[in-house]
């Protein structure tokens, strides 16, 4: 079911959960369509309470798709973008994925 609501229409994700790492805010979204070329079906947003220092994301693309591994844990800080080494053959579970999430905040924030 779609919106009537053509501001809530045209959103191309949602937050979904948000928690604290290392004292950092985290807002994680939920994206409505991964079908293009390159996606991120859940990105982790770390702020430290005045600004945005990056992101966690779960990423999938047309390449890493032919290549077999559909879903690949990726990071994004200013300028630099870098794959943390994590990637699933199936869209792995929230509930699965977070935990990691947290952990490479914690290393990487």
């Amino acid at each position: 079911m779609s919106s009537r609501d053509p501001n809530v229409a045209s959103l191309k994700d949602y937050v979904c959960d948000q928690f604290e790492v290392c004292k950092r805010k985290v807002f994680a979204a939920e994206t409505f369509d991964t079908s293009g070329d390159l996606a991120y079906v859940y990105r982790f947003d770390v702020y430290d309470g005045k600004q945005r220092l990056g992101s966690v994301n779960l990423e999938t693309s047309a390449v890493i798709r032919e290549m077999g591994t559909p879903y690949l844990l990726g990071m994004d800080k200013p300028g630099v973008h870098s794959e943390l080494g994590l990637g699933w053959k199936t869209l792995p579970a929230y509930k699965d994925l977070k935990p990691l999430v947290v952990k490479a905040i914690g290393d990487h924030f």
